[in-house]
């Protein structure tokens, strides 16, 4: 972080401001002036386009990790997986500082949040372990295929659109909703848009349960993968 804000002006600040202020421009294309009809607009914006933010830059930032790293990796004996969590942390640090702020002014502006609130540290755990899991993934096959990076940047292009976070999912034809059940992405943002909209159990459960399982199951996915690689990332790096 000290690295990344040296000889700059505002420092942290920059890292703060780049989400609020999509925050803002989408909020005002999509409320003011396309007029989507969706209670709690603002809290439903927040709980869908700063996780999605975060999920992105990670993977943006992180997955050609163990390639810059090279020379480090070579020449400490440190793990791979330490520079790529310290980089996973230090953009979860800055999702954080960015969603308070704004989670506060939201507040102060609208309170109508409940108990329901009590479970956002859960969806905030289950976000960072998805995507600690899937960039460990993504950085572990960017060694051997340096196609990776470009792929996941286009894939997440069309995604951007295609999951529901700025739009509610019931905008989207039933013959279609099969691309929203199955996107990963919406299954770890979901769980924050249901909490801060205030939602009943019987919808919230599910969704906490249905993001459990993808962590779990992206979590083993991870492990196999760098056990298998491990060994030869120092020889194609």
């Amino acid at each position: 972080m000290k690295s990344r804000y040296r000889k700059t002006i505002a420092g942290f600040l920059w890292v703060v401001l780049n989400p609020i202020l999509l925050f803002g421009v989408h909020a005002l294309i999509f409320k003011a002036i396309l007029k989507v009809n969706i209670p709690n607009y603002f809290l439903f914006l927040l709980g869908g386009l700063l996780p999605w933010i975060f999920i992105t830059n990670n993977i943006s930032m992180a997955t050609s990790t163990f390639v810059i790293q090279r020379d480090i990796i070579r020449s400490f004996s440190l793990s791979p997986l330490a520079l790529l969590f310290s980089q996973t942390l230090d953009n979860f640090i800055n999702f954080l500082a960015a969603f308070a702020l704004l989670l506060i002014s939201l507040i102060i502006y609208s309170p109508a949040l409940n108990t329901s609130l009590l479970l956002l540290p859960i969806a905030i755990m289950l976000l960072l372990f998805f995507t600690l899991a899937l960039t460990t993934i993504l950085a572990t096959f960017q060694v051997f295929f340096r196609d990776v990076q470009f792929i996941t940047q286009f894939i997440n292009n069309i995604l951007y659109l295609l999951t529901p976070i700025f739009y509610s999912p019931e905008y989207i034809p039933e013959n279609y909703r099969w691309l929203v059940n199955f996107n990963p992405y919406y299954i770890v943002i979901r769980p924050f848009q249901l909490v801060l909209n205030n939602y009943g159990e019987i919808q919230i459960a599910p969704s906490f349960f249905t993001a459990t399982i993808l962590c779990v199951v992206i979590s083993l996915l991870a492990l196999f993968v760098w056990k298998k690689a491990k060994r030869k990332i120092y020889y194609f790096i």
